[in-house]
């Protein structure tokens, strides 16, 4: 079935000023004519709206909490306010959950929603799988690895589904404070060489929380915790109930300059779509149609985080010394050689991967001239 704008709501959430906001609901308008707009942000919002939107609530500022000794703050609770409070009002049947500082420049979700249909029921928490970006859907075998965190910056999928997400608990003030007040050492200081105060990160808590009311057992202690079990069940719900696309093809803009700067500099962390499409194949459906063999090699390959970390760190210093202290300076060439070393590794990783998939030649049974019989 086509999906039509006229079915879909869009639930713009959270603070608002009047320039941003504006270019976010005319790209909307732009691109879903028929579409229903509401806007779920804070009693007292000052913003002087003139543009057509069909709904305005004005919700209870839950109020926010640290999230870092940095003094950068955690709006998990605003977030879940906002956007059940929205969805809660929203008529049509599917669903855009979409910040006020973000535009719209396409309808990819739309295009990608439905695909990717074959589900696991022991790993199933949503009707229909959502349509996610790839920042900040996190890499489970990153080097600072945060599992269970699927990009919560925009969402598509049935009305249901995403109120589903977003029906859950908000974070209390114990798990505000959770490192403050932890007495485990080993966890306290898991989360303080992140500089993290909280349980965990608001991704984190969004889809934990309701994988747990969904009936799923979630015994992940804070936010830096990573077992290998714990990785594999991670990969296993993120890519049964989520389709994790790129920014472009979602059709995702950010307006904040601070925003895109943090995307390019953090987006390797994130689930490309090679590496969606080879779990999505290694978990639950083989028969799927394979990419062409570079990407589905770098999807692997990209997985083996340690490899590509080293690999671009290191070719990014080398341009930075050759920059700074030019093509002679020990340094340069201490990066170059330490480069040449990962892309020697890479090259490896690659070639092992693509003797894996040559098919084993099997020997054919020999006939003797003089039977009818096979040895």
């Amino acid at each position: 079935m086509k999906i039509k704008s006229s079915d879909i709501s869009v639930v713009i959430q959270g603070s608002i000023e009047p320039i941003p906001l504006k270019k976010c609901v005319d790209s909307i308008l732009k691109h879903l004519p028929d579409c229903e707009i509401i806007l779920s942000t804070w009693e007292g919002s000052q913003a002087n709206i003139t543009f057509p939107l069909n709904k305005i609530i004005l919700n209870t500022d839950p109020g926010a909490k640290p999230i870092s000794s940095g003094g950068a703050l955690n709006n998990t609770n605003r977030q879940i306010v906002s956007t059940i409070n929205g969805v809660n009002e929203a008529s049509r049947p599917y669903t855009l959950k979409f910040r006020s500082d973000c535009v719209l420049n396409g309808v990819g979700f739309i295009e990608a929603f439905g695909k990717y249909t074959t589900r696991s029921s022991e790993h199933k928490l949503f009707q229909e799988k959502i349509v996610a970006p790839r920042y900040a859907s996190r890499i489970e075998t990153a080097k600072r690895p945060y599992l269970f965190h699927p990009a919560d910056i925009a969402l598509f999928g049935l009305t249901t589904d995403i109120k589903r997400l977003f029906d859950i608990d908000l974070v209390t003030q114990q798990e505000f404070e959770w490192a403050k007040n932890c007495t485990n050492p080993s966890t306290k200081a898991a989360l303080m060489e992140r500089d993290l105060l909280c349980k965990w990160v608001p991704e984190q808590h969004i889809f934990i929380k309701a994988l747990v009311k969904g009936g799923f057992k979630i015994n992940l202690e804070h936010a830096a915790e990573s077992t290998p079990q714990l990785a594999t069940l991670s990969q296993k719900l993120l890519i049964n109930n989520y389709i994790i696309i790129p920014e472009c093809e979602f059709g995702l803009l950010h307006q904040k300059d601070k925003l895109r700067l943090q995307v390019q500099s953090d987006i390797i962390t994130c689930y490309s779509k090679s590496q969606y499409e080879y779990l999505y194949r290694l978990f639950f459906d083989s028969t799927a149609p394979r990419q062409k063999w570079s990407s589905e090699i770098y999807g692997q390959t990209a997985l083996d985080f340690k490899i590509v970390e080293g690999l671009l760190k290191h070719s990014k210093r080398t341009r930075l010394y050759a920059a700074t202290s030019g093509m002679y300076g020990h340094k340069f060439l201490a990066e170059a050689a330490i480069t040449l070393f990962w892309i020697f590794k890479f090259t490896l990783h690659c070639a092992a991967l693509l003797l894996k998939k040559q098919p084993k030649k099997h020997r054919q049974p020999i006939k003797n001239e003089n039977s009818n019989i096979q040895r």
